[in-house]
Formats: C-alpha cells, sequence, structure tokens
C-alpha cells in the first residue's frame, strides 16, 4: 500500500499515515476522525426501559407508604380516634398540620445533605425512621403523644419527595421526567385509594389484641417502611455511574443522555454555594413555589379529609365512605398520566395546568352549590383531574429550567418547602363546625386554586415571551435557523472562527507580541492545550488520499492517530501537555452553531453532488467540510489520553476559557490553541501551531498578551471590545466595520459602548451601520470576563502525568482500532522514557516572578493613556487633511 499523503491544504493542522485495512502495518501515523454516532431511538427506548425498571418500583414504594403514613391519620379518624385519645375542637386538626411544620423546616437542608450522604444511605435511614414513628403512632395514649409523632414523622419524611425529584433528573431527561414524576403522585393516589380500602379492612379488626382498629391501622401501614429501608440500602444506586445493573456501555449512554439534555458537566454535578446562591435570587423559584402552595393546599385538602366530605354527603357507613374514595384516585391517576405523557412528548407544561386548573375551579364551584349528593361527589372527580398533575407538572417543569445541581436541588427544595407550607392551613380550613359542606374550606381551596391558575399562566406567558425574545435576538444573523438545545450541544466545536483578522491587527500594530520558535523551544514547559480544536484539526488534516483514516471495520481512526502521534511529539520534545475538552456551549454561541450546522448541510449536499458529477478533489473538498467533532472522538480520545499517562479536564463550557485560567494561576506556562479568541479570556501567553504536523514546517506561535496590549495601547476591557467589534463566536461583526475601521472607531470613541451609542445616534453612521435593536454585545463581553469555568485550586485541576498503561494501548488500539503493535509499543516506550526525563524544569522556575507594584502598575497605565490620547490626536489631524482634501477644487495643484 502506498504511503498516505501529507496535506497541505490552508489550516490543515498536518499529515496522518492512515490505517484503512486490518493490515496496515506500514500506515503510519497520526490522526484519526471518529465515526460518526447517532444515539439510536431504539436503544434509547431500551435504556430507559431498563432504568424504569429498576428505579421505579423502589421509588413509587417508598412515596406510596410515605404518603399513606401522612395522611392515613384521615382514615384512622373514622374509627373512633378522637375519642380514645379526648381530642375536641380543632385538636385533630392541630395534629395534622403539626407534620408540616418540621416538614418545611427539614426539607432544604435534607436534600442539600442528600449528596453528602449519598441518596442510598440518606433516604434508607429516613425511610426506616418515619416508619419507626408510624408505628408509634398506634400506641400513643394522648393529644400530646399525638403531637410529638407527628412532629417527628414531618422531620423525617421531609427529604423523602425532594430528594426523589433530584434522583430523578439524574436519570431521566426532559422529556421523561414529568412522566416518572408522575409515578409519584400515582403513589399518591394508590396510597389514597389503596390506604381508603386497607382501612375497610383493618376496620375490621377492632378489638384485636385489644387495640380499636385505628391504633392498628398505624402499625400495619407503617411496617412496611422498616423493610424499604432495607432494600433501599442494598439496591438503590446513587448514580448512574455507581449502578451495578447498567454496562459500561449504558454508563457511557447515560453520561450522553445527560448532557444533550443540560449540557451537564462533572462540575455542574457537584454542590457549588454558588449555584445555591442563585436559586434563591430567582425570582421565577419563588413564584413556582407560591404557585405550588397554592395547589399543594388542594391536595392536602382533598387527600385528608375526602372521606370526611364524602361522608357530610349522605348516610354511610364509615366502610362504604372508603370504598367511594376509590373512583376518585383512580381518575386522579389516570388524568395525570395522561396529561404527563402528553407534556413530556409536547414540552408544553404551562398550557396543561391552566386547563387543568379551570377544571379544578369548576370541581369546586360544583361542590360549593346546593346541588344533590351525587352532583357533588361528580364535582369530587373534577378536582381529581387536576388533582395531582396541577402539583406534578411544575415539579418537573422547574428542574427542567435548572441544568446544574446545586441550583436544581435548592430550587426544587425551595419550590416543595413553600408548597408543604400548605399543608399547615389545609387542615384548619375544614374544622369538623364547618361539616357536611364545608364551604369555607372549599371556597379557599378554590381561590387558591384560581391564584395558582394565574401564576402558572404567567409564567408560561413570560417563558414564551422570553423564548420569542432570544430568538429574534439571534434571527438577525445571517442563515440562522431555530435548533433545539439537543441539536446545538450534538454540534460541539465543529468549526473554528474564533476573532476575524486579530491577528493580522497584531502582526501590524504589536509585532514584538509574537515570538516564533521551533518546538524544542517549549522544553520543560506546561501547556494547557485545545483538545476539542485538536481533534477537528487531526480530522481535517490526517487522512489517506484525501479520506479520512479508517480500519476494516470501518471506525474513523484520524483523531486517535492525530492525538497519539501528536502528543508523542510534544513529549519527544520535552511538553508535558494538559488536554482541555470543551463542556456545553454558551447559550449566546447558539447563533453561531446553528449557522456552522447549516454550512455542513450545504456542504453534505455538495459532497452528494460531487460523488455523483465532480472530481476527486471535488470530493475531498466537500468531504473536509463535512467533519464535525461528535461525543465518540471526544470519548475516545479521552480514553487514549488517560491510557497515555496524559491529564486532561472537561471544561464546564469554553475550553480556551478553561485553559486561559491555569495559565493565569501558573499551573501551566501558556495556552495552546488555534483560536486567537483565548486571548480575550486573558491568557498571558497563546501557543499556536503546537498540534500541527513535524511535516509542514511551521513555526510555533508564542503571543503575549501584554505585549500586546501595550503595542495596542489599550486597556484589556479596549482590547475585548475590539474583539467583538472584529465579529467573534458569539455574535456576528457590525456590517461595514473591517478590522481597520475597528481599530479606529475604539481608539476614536474608547470602549464598545461609545461606538455603539455613535452608530445608533449619529445620522451618516446610522445609515451605513445596522445594529439590530439587541445586539448582545454586553452578553458576550460579560461571557469573556466571567466564563464558567473551574478554579485552579479545584481538585480536579491538580493534574498528574502518569506512566503509559502499555497493555492497555495495545488493547484499545491495536486490538479495537487495527493500529500497528509494534508502534504502539514503541510510543508507549517513548512516552515511559520522556516522562521520566522530562521531570527537570526550565531556568526560570527556579527564580520568583515579582509582580509590579501599585506605582508600577500606575505608570503603565499612564503609558498607555498617553499612547493612546497620541493616536487619538494622529487621527483627528488625518481626519481633517482629509476633510481639507475633499473640499479643494478640482485641478488645484
Amino acid at each position: 500500500m502506498q504511503e498516505p499523503k501529507e496535506d497541505k491544504e490552508k489550516n490543515d493542522d498536518g499529515h496522518g499515515h492512515a490505517i484503512i485495512q486490518n493490515n496496515t502495518e506500514d500506515r503510519q501515523e497520526e490522526d484519526d476522525t471518529d465515526r460518526e454516532i447517532i444515539d439510536p431511538e431504539l436503544d434509547d427506548k431500551r435504556l430507559v426501559r431498563k432504568l424504569d425498571m429498576h428505579i421505579i418500583p423502589l421509588v413509587m414504594a417508598l412515596y406510596c407508604f410515605s404518603f399513606l403514613d401522612r395522611v392515613n391519620i384521615g382514615n384512622a379518624r373514622l374509627y373512633s380516634m378522637e375519642p380514645d385519645l379526648g381530642l375536641v375542637s380543632s385538636q385533630f386538626q392541630t395534629a395534622v398540620s403539626i407534620l408540616f411544620v418540621t416538614y418545611v423546616l427539614c426539607e432544604i437542608p435534607s436534600n442539600l445533605v442528600l449528596k453528602k450522604f449519598t441518596p442510598r444511605l440518606w433516604i434508607s435511614f429516613i425511610t426506616t425512621a418515619w416508619g419507626v414513628v408510624a408505628i408509634c403512632q398506634g400506641f400513643v395514649q394522648s393529644y400530646g403523644g399525638l403531637l410529638a409523632c407527628r412532629l417527628l414523622l414531618g422531620a423525617f419524611e421531609a427529604g423523602l419527595f425532594p430528594g426523589l425529584t433530584v434522583y430523578l433528573t439524574m436519570f431521566y431527561n426532559k422529556r421523561e421526567l414529568a412522566l416518572r414524576i408522575g409515578f409519584l403522585f400515582v403513589s399518591a393516589a394508590i396510597a389514597g385509594a389503596f390506604g381508603g380500602l386497607l382501612a375497610f379492612g383493618i376496620g375490621h379488626m377492632d378489638g384485636v389484641g385489644g387495640y380499636h382498629s385505628w391504633r392498628w391501622v398505624f402499625i400495619l401501614e407503617g411496617l412496611p417502611n422498616l423493610a424499604l429501608g432495607a432494600i433501599v440500602f442494598f439496591g438503590l444506586s446513587n448514580s448512574p455511574d455507581s449502578t451495578g445493573w447498567l454496562s459500561p456501555e449504558e454508563k457511557a449512554d447515560m453520561v450522553e443522555r445527560r448532557e444533550r439534555e443540560y449540557g451537564h458537566t462533572a462540575s455542574a454535578q457537584e454542590l457549588h454555594m454558588e449555584d445555591v446562591k442563585k436559586a434563591f435570587k430567582d425570582w421565577k423559584v419563588w413564584v413556582f413555589g407560591i404557585a405550588s402552595f397554592c395547589t399543594c393546599n388542594m391536595l392536602y385538602g382533598y387527600s385528608t379529609f375526602l372521606p370526611t366530605i364524602i361522608q357530610g354527603m349522605g348516610k354511610w357507613t364509615p366502610e362504604q365512605v372508603q370504598l367511594l374514595t376509590i373512583p376518585c384516585y383512580f381518575l386522579g391517576v389516570v388524568t395525570y398520566m395522561t396529561v404527563a405523557y402528553t407534556s413530556d412528548r409536547l414540552q408544553r407544561r404551562g398550557v396543561m395546568c391552566l386547563v387543568l386548573g379551570l377544571v379544578c375551579i369548576a370541581g369546586y364551584a360544583v361542590l360549593l352549590s346546593s346541588a344533590s349528593a351525587s352532583a357533588r361527589y361528580a364535582g369530587c372527580f373534577l378536582i381529581a383531574m387536576g388533582l395531582y398533575a396541577l402539583v406534578g407538572l411544575p415539579i418537573a417543569w422547574l428542574p427542567n429550567n435548572c441544568p446544574r445541581y446545586g441550583k436544581r436541588t435548592t430550587a426544587t427544595a425551595i419550590q416543595t418547602t413553600i408548597a408543604n407550607l400548605s399543608g399547615i392551613l389545609a387542615p384548619q380550613i375544614y374544622p369538623s363546625s364547618e361539616g357536611p359542606h364545608y364551604v369555607k374550606g372549599n371556597a379557599i381551596s378554590m381561590s387558591l386554586v384560581a391564584m395558582s391558575t394565574i401564576l402558572y399562566g404567567f409564567l408560561w406567558f413570560w417563558m414564551a415571551r422570553e423564548n420569542r425574545r432570544r430568538e429574534k435576538r439571534k434571527a438577525w444573523l445571517p442563515h440562522y435557523q431555530t435548533m433545539s438545545e439537543e441539536e446545538m450541544a450534538d454540534l460541539g466545536d465543529e468549526m473554528f472562527m474564533g476573532i476575524k483578522n486579530l491577528f493580522s491587527i497584531i502582526k501590524d500594530e504589536a509585532p514584538d507580541a509574537i515570538k516564533e520558535g521551533e518546538i524544542k523551544n517549549q522544553f520543560g514547559r506546561k501547556v494547557a492545550i485545545d483538545a476539542s480544536m485538536s481533534i477537528y484539526s487531526f480530522l481535517i488534516a490526517v487522512r489517506s488520499d484525501g479520506q479520512q483514516l479508517m480500519n476494516e471495520s470501518g471506525d474513523t481512526t484520524s483523531h486517535l492517530m492525530g492525538m497519539f502521534y501528536r502528543t508523542l511529539r510534544m513529549v519527544d520534545n520535552g511538553i508535558k501537555p494538559l488536554y482541555v475538552f470543551d463542556g456545553a456551549p454558551p447559550k449566546l454561541k447558539s447563533g453561531e452553531l446553528a449557522k456552522r450546522f447549516q454550512r455542513k448541510q450545504e456542504a453534505q449536499e455538495g459532497l452528494e453532488e460531487a460523488k455523483e458529477t465532480g472530481t476527486a478533489e471535488d470530493v475531498e473538498k466537500f468531504s473536509r467540510r463535512t467533519v464535525r467533532v461528535t461525543r465518540e472522538h471526544n470519548a475516545e480520545c479521552q480514553r487514549l489520553l488517560k491510557l497515555m499517562g496524559i491529564p486532561y479536564i472537561v471544561a464546564p463550557t469554553e475550553a480556551e476559557a478553561q485553559c486561559a485560567v491555569l495559565a493565569r494561576a501558573g499551573k501551566v506556562y501558556a495556552a495552546a490553541s488555534e483560536d486567537m479568541d483565548t486571548l480575550c479570556f486573558n491568557t498571558p501567553i497563546l501557543l499556536r501551531h503546537l498540534t500541527f504536523s513535524e511535516q509542514r514546517k511551521e513555526p510555533i506561535q508564542e503571543i503575549h498578551v501584554d505585549k500586546v496590549l501595550e503595542g495596542l495601547g489599550m486597556e484589556r476591557e479596549q482590547f475585548v471590545d475590539l474583539c467583538i467589534l472584529l465579529g467573534c463566536d458569539y455574535l456576528d461583526p457590525i456590517p461595514k466595520v473591517g478590522p481597520t475601521t475597528a481599530l479606529k472607531l475604539i481608539r476614536e470613541h474608547g470602549s464598545l459602548d461609545k461606538v455603539v451609542q455613535w452608530m445608533r445616534t449619529d445620522p451618516k453612521a446610522k445609515e451605513r451601520h445596522v445594529i439590530p435593536d439587541d445586539w448582545p454585545y454586553e452578553d458576550a463581553r460579560d461571557l469573556f470576563f466571567n466564563p464558567d469555568v473551574r478554579q485552579a485550586d479545584d481538585p480536579l485541576c491538580d493534574f498528574k502525568w502518569e506512566k503509559p498503561d502499555t497493555e492497555g494501548l495495545v488493547q484499545f488500539l491495536v486490538n479495537e482500532k487495527a493500529f500497528s503493535e509494534d508502534r504502539v509499543r514503541n510510543g508507549a516506550a517513548r512516552l515511559e522514557k520522556n516522562m521520566k526525563s522530562n521531570q527537570q524544569s526550565r531556568i526560570e522556575g527556579f527564580f520568583k516572578v515579582v509582580p509590579k507594584t501599585e506605582e508600577e502598575k500606575k505608570a503603565h497605565k499612564r503609558k498607555l493613556e498617553e499612547q493612546n490620547e497620541a493616536k487619538k490626536k494622529k487621527l483627528k489631524v488625518e481626519k481633517k487633511e482629509k476633510a481639507k482634501a475633499k473640499a479643494k477644487p478640482r485641478g488645484t495643484a
């Protein structure tokens, strides 16, 4: 087989020796592209079914008995509990309400410790604890003893519902969550219906063991929790990664699902106080909480007092009343599961809340009327239709909009805490003296449901308007097309744009900021490398006969070839590389990602046409344009780096921003990327061409940001404004503003704010430069100054270069990807040898870098201001001369 040719095309990173067939021992080095994999819908459904099988039954059992133990006091009441304990006046209502005092106080703390103690241990503990307390209710002898048990029951049960809600978000995505939370409310309905049926049976145990029936209600319904506590301890998984019933491939799929849905990173799944604070500051969380308070009042009032309400409609025995509650709960379950399934598919929760709120209002109106008993019983069915949906849908709605664990956990706890305050109110509005119609209780419940309907309508309207506003903000971008979050997450860093023309400006205005040299000049230095950019360049450049490298199985290997051999080259030259992978793209980048997606679609169409009618050159050209970095590429490169002993980290968002943080903190000498916007994130030094092929003979460019600022006569704020004006990944440049004009405008006006103001107020400028009303330059500036990154003191930023796993490399690259075994073993030996010998540092490492004093900083600032002022004066002079030249009559000398 012939040796693969070196790619010379502009913007390519190097060459590659391909593995096209399994016996290609002489096909050699370098990059590999990944095969495109798409999450097969069939596999995803199979995975979800497996999750349901292992998670849902246990979760449902937990919440069923939790809810049953909370409300079974209403069933026990029918069997002489009040006279036995000597309860008078409103003491029963107080006993029901007081549970929610500790329930509300303990919800947020319980959710915040869930991660620390792990879901398995914490949920097992609280389940066992409330089971013991529930049983103890059957042995109380006084009103005081009952209150003590209810307080403890509330404290231990507080953490279950918010904890399970957060737990489910670890396994299910947005389009699956409402239905799964729906199973919790199915459990509540089962508890209501089964509780009535069970109480009907237990009612016949009066006198057994010397105890009245109400005591057996508490004892028998509390016992199953002890068994559940043990099952949770041994059977509940803390996270997808810790499950024993998911295969490694399924665990990888879970990671992909999570990232695709929320843009999650490992850091985002840890509890950070900053995320907790954001939850408390978000007004929408509090609106959700208030609305949930209104609907939960209905839930608790209905669930606890439905037997009493039905009993007041006619002359029925306690057993008949228990049976009459069952159809209501059954309808509530059917309605909610239908609505939950539909809302998951349509992702429309607000409109469902509006409709069902109106249905519940109609149900309460019937109960408040003087209609017959059968009509008022029908009103109970209308209320049941919205009973669980109005509570359950918002509990799925809110966490869907909180991708980070800390905010999601806290927001859910705030929501349920406020909601459960209604448990204190609900019993008080249904006093015995108001029976049998309970006008006051039903009127208050109807008013609160109406209020919740208005609030959910407002949230629906506000979110819809906000989404339209965001779409409008992006709509002016050429060729923009609306994309879902999943589609944007799929794009990844498929193409790089960076800052247009920035390098040419630096080269002209601040040439001293750029140093060029050989790779060996970087000996002894640690460098943070933009992995996503590198992988993309490998897929473009590492080819054979114009095609990406593949093994006999058809797997693309360009990305692996590039990552393996280019990393070896760096290590051979004394460099310690550290790779940084992109996390979820910032939402502000969605417009640029959508344009890239469209360009790739157009390129794909061109490729298909070229295959039919074009030349080999056309096929190769369009083939390059369709390249995209997928999750599998990233995952395979991360696996390879781990086997090579090379550290890597996944950034919360932009890899360049994370590289810059590590460079500023001294963790590495420089950030390495082809993206010039790395300078905007304030990396002290940017290295370019570091991962290029040796055959390209491209020198390593070393750009020093302090000299860039000095050469341009700018502070960092002005430099970032210049870059935004030139055009960055987050928004397009202003029409008819090229590099020369952009530089001139920033120097003349001093800031982008003033440039924009000038363009919007000056008649000539306004006509020439059309800026959208909502051009988000301030958002772009904020992303450069306050990117979402891991700080250098994060434990995950404590990097170690390890000994390579030779046999692991052979298994992966040779057995799975058909690389040459000799070359792989030789590369592993080079890695081990060089990593040992590269322990020595450069001489600069032995000297302490003394930062500038305040006086030196002020002097430097004055110098920059003077330079800037001189340039402004020069521009004014040039402007006057041009004006004079234009004013001269034609033909004059």
